[in-house]
C-alpha cells in the first residue's frame, strides 16, 4: 500500500511540473485564520441511563486557530484545534494549482465524499451533520487528493491512509489501513437561484486501526453520536470483527429554485468478512429541505460542489430527516436504527457570523447498548471566525461591560461604590444632552416646515399612549405607566444613523426624513422630561398642570435662546483670538455647567440646561471645534452613563418579567410600524417612503435610559422597570436592521392586497411647497412673522419686567427710604429704566413687517385687507400698552385712565423716537448675524452644500457626499476616467478638497484622498455610487518590506544600453521605475545630471528606486 501511495504521489506531482509555466516571481500572502463554536442546549432521553448522560450544559465544542500561505500556484494551511482541554491538529495540507480547475492537495484534510464533506463545519446548515453521514464517512484522512471542478462536472480522486496515522508511528499501529475514494457531480445547473446537480461517491478501505490487539486491522468500528456536542454519547455504534474489505458508494442530489433548496443523499456500506463470517450490510439517508426566510436565492460554490453559504443578514430555516441503521440481522449485529426529524434556525448576522437554534427528536431503536429510547434536544450556536468583530452600537457593549462589573454578576469582580457611579453618570447625561445640543440647530427646525412636526408629534403621543395603556395593561402603577409610555415613545437617533450608515442607506431621500424627526424627538424628549419630573413632584398630573408646564418650557427656552444667541456668539467673537483648544474647552465646559446651574434654579434639570447651552453653541462659528474637544470627555463620561445602567441589569428580574419584556418588544415593533408609518404619511410621504421611515424607528435607546434614570433618582417608578426597559431596548436594537429592510417587502404585500384606487392615492403623496404669491399665502406668511416677533420680543419685555422687579426694584427702594423715607422715587427710578430696556422689544412687535413686502402687497392688490391690516397693528400697540400699563400699576397708584394715557405717550415716543429705531434695528442685526454666522463661515470655507439642492424638480433626486478613502481605486484618476456618468447615471456637481470648493469640475479633474464628492442622482444610483466608493479600494500591500527604496551607484558599462541616450531616451525612469537623483563627478557633492546629458562609459549614477527595480537596471547594465 505504502508504494501505491508513494507511486501515486509522485505521478501527480509529475503532473503538476508538466502543468506548471515559466512565471514572474510571484508574492508569498500570509493570512491568519481562526473560528469558535459556542453551544447551549437543553436535552431529554425517555431512557433513565441515558438521561443521566445527556445532560443540560453549554460548551465550546471547537476553538479553532491557523494559518494559510499562498506562493503563487502553492497553498499551504495549517490548522490547530482546541477543545474539552485538548490540543489537536485538525487540517495540515499543501495544494499545487495547475490552473482555476484543477489542483492536488496533499496531507491530512477531509477527502471528498458526498455533499457534506465539501462543507467546513462551522457552516454545516442543520448544526451537526446527518447521523448517516457521520456513521458511514471518515472525516481527515492523510494522503493525497486530485480536483477537477470544471464548469459542469466536478471530480475527486483520492488516495489515503487510515486516520490513526497522524497519531501514532507504525511500531505501534502497525501495517496502516489504506484506501481510495473517489466523488463525481454533473451540475447543469449553477445559478443563483437556478441548482441543479447529481453526483455519486465510492470508495474502498482495508480493514482499520482498534485499540483491542485481536481486533486491530481486522475490523471496522462504525459510529454516530446523537445530534449534540454538548454531550458525547453514541446513538448508534456497531464493531465489525474478522472485516476483509470495505466498499461503500453514495449518490447525492442538490437541487435550489429561488429561495428553496432541497438536499439528498443515499449511503451503503458492504463490509466483506473473513472466517466463513456472513457479510455486513448498513445504509442510511438523509434529506435537508431548506427556505430562506430572508434572502437573494441560494448561490453555488464550485470549489466544493455545494450549495454556499447564503449571504449575510439571510434568515434561513431547515427542515431535515436522517434515517440510518447499523444493524444487521443476518451478522447478528445490533448496532442500532436511527430516526432523527430537526428543525434550524439559521440566521447569518454577516459574512463571519452565525447564529442558530436547532430544535430535534431522535428514536433509537435495536441497539444492543440500550433500550429503546427518544432523545429530544433544542440546541443554540454562535460561531464566529475569528479576526472580525459582530458591527452592534458600542452602546450595547458598555451595557455588557456594566452588567458584568454589577453586584449581580458574582464571578467577576464588581464595583463596590455603585453612589460614586451614579454621580458620574449624572454628569455623562449633562454631557449626553450637551452634544446632543451641539448637533441641533434651531434653523433647522425653522427651515423643516410641518411634515417632520407631524410625524414626530403623532409618532410620540402615539406610542406614550399606547405605552401607556400596556402600562396599566399589566397592572403597573400610574407613574409606572406613564414614565413606560415616555421611554418606548423616543426612538434612538445613535442607533439608526448606525444602522442606515453600516447598510449604505444614509444618501437615500427618506434617511434624512428620519434623521429631521428624529432631531424633533430629541427635542419632544427634553421637553417630556421636564414634564416628568413636574408630574413625578406633585400629588397627580392633572391636564392644567400640563399646560402650565408645556407654558413654563416654551417660555425659558425662547427666553434662553434669545438671549444667548444675543450674548453668547458676542463674548467668543471678543475672545476669539485669544482661544485654543484648552481654553476652547474649559469656556464651553464653563458655559455648559453654568447653564445647568440657572435650570436647576429656575426648576428643570441640570441635562435640560446642558442641552439649551449645546444648541446656542451650535451656532456659533466655533461649534465644531467645540464638538471635537469636547468630544473625548462626552465618550468618557457617556460610556461611564451606560456602564451605570447595565449595573442596574438584575436577571433575575428578567426572568421574573420575561412575558412584558416579550409584549413590550412586540409593542414597540408593531407600534412603530403602525404610527410611525401613519404620521410620516400625516406628514405628506408616500407610503413606500412612510413604510420605511416608520420601520427605521423601530427601537428604543438612550433617552429611555436617561428617562428611567430620572425616574429612579426621583423615586416615583418601581427598580424592576429599568432592566426590564434596558432588555428591550437591547432586542429592539438588535432587530433594528431587520425592520428596515422588511419595510420593502411590507410595501409589495400591501400593493397587492389593498384597492387599487387606495395604491394610486398611498403611492402618489408627497410634500409640495407652493409656489405662488397669492393672497392666502401671503396673509399666512405675515401673520406667521408677526406672531413670532410679538411671541419672542414679548417673552424678552416679560422677562426684562420680572428681573427688574424681582432684583433691582428692592435694591431701589431700599436706597429710596434712605435718601427720602419713602420707596416712590425708588419706584419711579426702576420704572423709567425697565421701560427704558423694553423700549426697543415694544417698538420691534409694533412696527417690524408693518413696511415688509407682504404688508405692502396686501396693502395695494385688494382694499379689503386694509382693514384687517390696520386691525394687526392696533392688536401689537394694545399688547405693548399692556406692558406698560402694567409696570405703571405695579409701581403707582395713579387712576386706570391716567395710566392709560401715560402708557400711550410713552409708547407715541417710542415709536417716533428715531434713536430707539437705529437701536432696536442695531439689536435685530446682531440677532441675525449671530444666528447666521455658523452658516455665513460654512458659505466662506465651501463646506455648505448649493442652495439649488431644495429646488431639483424632480422630487426623487437629490445630493449626497461621498468620503473619498485614502486607498480608493478612483485616487489619482480623473473625473473623465472614472466614468460616473455612465456607470452610475449621475453627475458631480462639487468636489469639497480642503476649505476649497471646485463647483462644475471638468472632465480633467483628478479626484484625490480625502476628497468629498457632491454628487446628484435618485436614491438607487446613490446607493449604487456608494457601495462602489465602499467596495472599489486598493487591496492591501502584503509585501509591503519589498517597497522600501534605497539608494544605489551604478557605473555603466561598455555593453550597457544606455550609452549614447540622453536621460530620457535611456528609459531608466519609465521603463525600470528608478530616478538618477544625480551624477557623481569627482566632486565633494553629487551633481544634479541634466535631462540633456549623454550618457556615456564609466559615468557613475546615482539611482533611486526599489530593490527589485535596482536588480533589473543593475542586470541590464552588466
Amino acid at each position: 500500500m505504502k508504494r501505491i501511495i508513494l507511486i501515486t504521489t509522485c505521478a501527480l506531482m509529475t503532473c503538476a511540473s508538466a502543468f506548471a509555466q515559466e512565471e514572474a516571481e510571484p508574492k508569498l500572502v500570509v493570512k491568519p485564520t481562526g473560528r469558535i463554536l459556542m453551544d447551549a442546549g437543553v436535552m431529554h432521553s425517555t431512557d433513565e441511563t441515558l438521561d443521566n448522560q445527556l445532560n443540560d450544559g453549554v460548551a465550546i465544542p471547537d476553538v479553532r486557530m491557523g494559518v494559510s500561505a499562498t506562493y503563487g500556484k502553492w497553498k499551504a494551511k495549517v490548522d490547530v484545534g482546541y477543545a474539552r482541554q485538548s490540543l489537536s491538529l485538525k487540517d495540515i495540507s499543501l495544494d499545487y494549482n495547475f490552473n482555476k480547475e484543477n489542483l492536488i492537495r496533499m496531507g491530512y484534510f477531509v477527502h471528498q465524499f458526498g455533499l457534506q464533506s465539501g462543507t467546513s463545519s462551522s457552516f454545516k446548515i442543520s448544526m451537526e451533520e446527518p447521523l448517516a453521514n457521520q456513521a458511514f464517512f471518515n472525516s481527515r484522512l492523510i494522503g493525497a487528493m486530485y480536483v477537477h471542478a470544471g464548469e459542469k462536472f466536478h471530480a475527486t480522486a483520492s488516495v489515503f491512509a487510515e486516520n490513526d496515522a497522524m497519531k501514532m508511528t507504525t511500531d505501534k499501529l502497525g501495517n496502516e489501513a489504506w484506501g481510495a475514494m473517489t466523488r463525481l457531480v454533473w451540475r447543469p445547473l449553477t445559478e443563483r437561484g437556478k441548482i441543479f446537480h447529481i453526483g455519486i461517491s465510492g470508495a474502498y478501505e482495508s480493514p482499520r486501526y482498534n485499540k483491542t490487539a485481536a481486533l486491530s486491522h481486522k475490523s471496522y468500528t462504525l459510529r454516530a453520536p446523537f445530534p449534540t456536542r454538548i454531550a458525547n454519547v453514541a446513538a448508534q455504534e456497531a464493531t465489525i470483527s474478522d472485516a476483509k474489505a470495505l466498499w461503500k458508494f453514495s449518490p447525492e442530489m442538490n437541487f435550489a429554485i429561488g429561495n428553496f433548496g432541497l438536499e439528498a443523499q443515499y449511503f451503503y456500506v458492504g463490509i466483506k468478512r473473513d472466517n466463513a463470517m456472513p457479510n455486513y450490510n448498513a445504509w442510511g439517508a438523509y434529506s435537508n429541505v431548506r427556505y430562506l426566510l430572508k434572502g437573494q436565492g441560494y448561490t453555488y460554490t464550485k470549489a466544493d460542489a455545494g450549495i454556499a453559504t447564503p449571504d449575510p443578514g439571510s434568515l434561513e430555516l431547515v427542515a431535515a430527516y436522517n434515517y440510518s441503521t447499523l444493524t444487521d440481522k443476518d451478522a447478528n449485529i445490533f448496532g442500532g436504527k436511527v430516526n432523527d426529524w430537526s428543525l434550524t434556525f439559521n440566521y447569518y448576522l454577516n459574512k463571519y457570523m452565525i447564529w442558530r437554534v436547532r430544535g430535534s427528536i431522535t428514536r433509537a431503536t435495536d441497539n444492543a447498548a440500550f433500550n429503546n429510547n427518544t432523545f429530544s434536544i433544542l440546541e443554540t450556536r454562535f460561531i464566529t471566525l475569528l479576526f472580525k468583530k459582530l458591527k452592534q452600537p458600542l452602546v450595547l457593549g458598555y451595557i455588557v461591560a456594566g452588567f458584568l462589573v454589577s453586584p449581580h454578576m458574582p464571578y467577576l469582580m464588581s464595583i463596590i461604590d455603585a453612589e460614586d457611579i451614579k454621580t458620574w453618570a449624572d454628569i455623562g447625561v449633562i454631557f449626553l444632552l450637551f452634544s446632543l445640543g451641539l448637533d441641533f440647530s434651531v434653523k433647522k427646525i425653522l427651515k423643516m416646515g410641518a411634515s417632520p412636526i407631524i410625524a414626530a408629534c403623532t409618532i410620540v403621543f402615539s406610542m406614550m399612549a399606547l405605552g401607556i395603556s400596556v402600562g396599566h395593561g399589566f397592572g403597573w402603577t400610574q407613574m409606572d405607566s406613564i414614565f413606560l409610555g415616555g421611554m418606548i415613545a423616543m426612538s434612538s437617533t445613535a442607533i439608526i444613523y448606525k444602522a442606515f450608515a453600516d447598510m449604505g442607506l444614509l444618501q437615500q431621500a427618506f434617511a434624512s426624513t428620519v434623521m429631521s424627526v428624529l432631531i424633533l424627538e430629541d427635542i419632544l424628549a427634553i421637553v417630556m422630561m421636564v414634564m416628568l419630573s413636574a408630574i413625578a413632584s406633585g400629588k397627580s398630573p392633572d391636564g392644567g398642570q400640563l399646560i402650565e408646564n408645556v407654558l413654563m418650557i416654551g417660555f425659558f427656552l425662547i427666553l434662553w435662546f434669545v438671549i444667548g444667541l444675543f450674548a453668547i456668539p458676542s463674548l467668543l467673537r471678543k475672545v476669539r483670538s485669544f482661544l485654543n483648544s484648552e481654553t476652547l474647552l474649559i469656556v464651553s465646559l464653563g458655559l455648559c455647567f453654568l447653564m445647568a446651574v440657572i435650570s436647576t434654579k429656575v426648576g428643570f434639570s441640570a441635562a435640560f440646561g446642558s442641552f439649551v447651552m449645546g444648541s446656542i453653541l451650535a451656532e456659533t462659528i466655533e461649534a465644531e471645534k467645540i464638538i471635537k474637544v469636547v468630544e473625548p470627555i462626552k465618550n468618557l463620561f457617556g460610556a461611564i452613563f451606560f456602564v451605570s445602567v447595565g449595573m442596574l441589569v438584575d436577571p433575575a428580574i428578567l426572568v421574573n418579567y420575561a412575558i412584558p419584556i416579550l409584549i413590550l418588544v412586540i409593542t414597540i415593533l408593531v407600534g412603530q410600524a403602525v404610527f410611525g408609518t401613519m404620521g410620516y404619511m400625516f406628514g405628506g410621504q408616500s407610503l413606500k417612503n412612510a413604510l420605511r421611515c416608520g420601520f427605521s424607528m423601530a427601537q428604543v435607546g438612550e433617552f429611555a435610559f436617561i428617562i428611567a434614570t430620572l425616574g429612579l433618582s426621583l423615586g416615583v417608578i418601581n427598580k424592576f422597570l429599568y432592566p426590564v426597559v434596558v432588555a428591550v431596548s437591547v432586542i429592539t436594537t438588535f432587530l433594528t436592521p431587520y425592520m428596515i429592510r422588511a419595510a420593502e417587502p411590507t410595501y409589495t404585500f400591501l400593493l397587492q392586497h389593498m384597492p387599487k384606487q387606495w395604491a394610486r392615492r398611498v403611492t402618489h403623496i408627497d410634500v409640495g411647497t407652493p409656489q405662488n404669491m397669492a393672497s392666502d399665502n401671503l396673509w399666512r406668511n405675515l401673520i406667521k412673522a408677526m406672531v413670532a416677533n410679538t411671541l419672542i420680543y414679548g417673552i424678552l419685555s416679560a422677562a426684562t419686567i420680572i428681573i427688574m422687579f424681582s432684583l433691582i426694584l428692592p435694591i431701589m427702594r431700599r436706597f429710596s427710604v434712605q435718601l427720602t423715607g419713602t420707596h416712590w422715587a425708588g419706584n419711579m427710578i426702576c420704572g423709567l429704566l425697565t421701560i427704558l430696556f423694553i423700549a426697543p422689544f415694544l417698538r420691534a412687535f409694533v412696527m417690524k413687517k408693518n413696511h415688509s413686502e407682504e404688508f405692502k402687497t396686501l396693502w395695494t392688490i385688494n382694499r379689503i385687507n386694509r382693514l384687517p391690516l390696520v386691525f394687526t397693528i392696533l392688536v401689537r400697540i394694545i399688547i405693548a400698552l399692556i406692558f406698560i400699563f402694567y409696570i405703571c400699576n405695579y409701581l403707582s397708584h395713579f387712576t386706570n385712565a391716567l395710566m392709560i394715557v401715560i402708557a400711550i405717550g410713552l409708547l407715541t415716543l417710542m415709536i417716533l423716537s428715531r434713536s430707539m429705531k437705529h437701536r432696536s434695528i442695531q439689536l435685530e442685526r446682531l440677532f441675525v448675524q449671530n444666528l447666521r454666522s455658523r452658516e455665513i463661515a460654512a458659505q466662506v470655507r465651501g463646506n455648505r452644500r448649493p442652495l439649488f439642492e431644495g429646488h431639483l424638480l424632480d422630487r426623487n433626486i437629490h445630493i449626497g457626499e461621498f468620503d473619498i478613502p485614502e486607498d480608493s481605486l478612483w485616487t489619482g484618476k480623473t473625473l473623465h476616467q472614472l466614468k460616473l456618468r455612465n456607470r452610475f447615471g449621475t453627475h458631480v456637481s462639487s468636489i469639497l478638497r480642503g476649505s476649497h470648493r471646485l463647483n462644475i469640475p471638468r472632465g480633467n479633474t483628478v479626484v484625490f484622498p480625502g476628497d468629498k464628492i457632491q454628487v446628484i442622482g435618485n436614491d438607487q444610483q446613490l446607493a449604487a455610487i456608494s457601495t462602489a466608493i465602499r467596495n472599489e479600494l486598493r487591496p492591501e500591500d502584503n509585501d509591503i518590506e519589498k517597497r522600501e527604496m534605497i539608494l544605489r551607484q551604478i557605473i555603466l558599462s561598455a555593453k550597457s544600453p544606455f550609452i549614447g541616450k540622453t536621460l530620457k531616451e535611456s528609459g531608466i525612469r519609465d521603463q525600470y521605475n528608478c530616478m538618477v537623483v544625480g551624477i557623481d563627478e569627482g566632486q565633494t557633492h553629487v551633481t544634479l545630471i541634466n535631462p540633456a546629458h549623454c550618457l556615456e562609459e564609466g559615468d557613475v549614477l546615482w539611482v533611486v528606486a526599489e530593490k527589485e527595480n535596482i536588480k533589473r537596471i543593475q542586470t541590464t547594465n552588466e
